[in-house]
């Protein structure tokens, strides 16, 4: 017997990108999950929206979010674009936007003085070539990691400032 429900797995997967989405803006906002979000789709006919509709009592038990009717224009948003679906995150009374701009600033200064600094280190030859090989290591993947950390602060100031983010 075949016991697979293509239609309800199609439907799983599009709930669970849904969520995931939810949870990776939360993550990368620093937005506690106790933190009730407010969120708007925008209405299209697909499959994608259809699911998300259907299912949205067990999401907004799940996410602790509740799905807005419609939008105003004094409600400010986050969009984020997830498998045709355009998720509309409002940000009043969640996010003072100039007060994180200025904390990520600060952060990307702190972290592009720490990568000069390992960068500098990494063109003395000096250092190079008293140092064992692998402090030398340890030297580059500290410089990967930190180019990392700066790239995500980006991406943060991005998103606060243009307000949209494919995911």
């Amino acid at each position: 017997k075949n016991y697979i429900n293509k239609k309800l797995e199609k439907e799983i997967q599009i709930i669970k990108n849904f969520i995931t989405c939810i949870r990776n803006f939360r993550g990368e906002m620093n937005i506690n999950k106790v933190q009730h979000l407010k969120i708007y789709i925008k209405k299209y006919k697909n499959i994608n929206h259809n699911t998300i509709k259907k299912y949205k009592y067990i999401i907004i038990n799940i996410e602790n979010i509740s799905f807005m009717k419609e939008t105003t224009e004094k409600e400010k948003f986050i969009i984020l674009i997830n498998n045709k679906i355009e998720i509309y995150i409002s940000t009043n009374n969640l996010i003072n936007t100039e007060n994180e701009l200025n904390r990520i600033k600060k952060e990307i200064i702190k972290y592009n003085i720490k990568y000069n600094q390992t960068i500098s280190k990494l063109k003395n030859t000096t250092f190079i070539k008293k140092a064992p090989e692998n402090i030398v290591n340890l030297e580059n993947n500290k410089l990967k990691k930190l180019n990392i950390i700066i790239k995500k602060l980006q991406q943060k100031m991005n998103l606060l400032t243009n307000s949209v983010i494919n995911t």
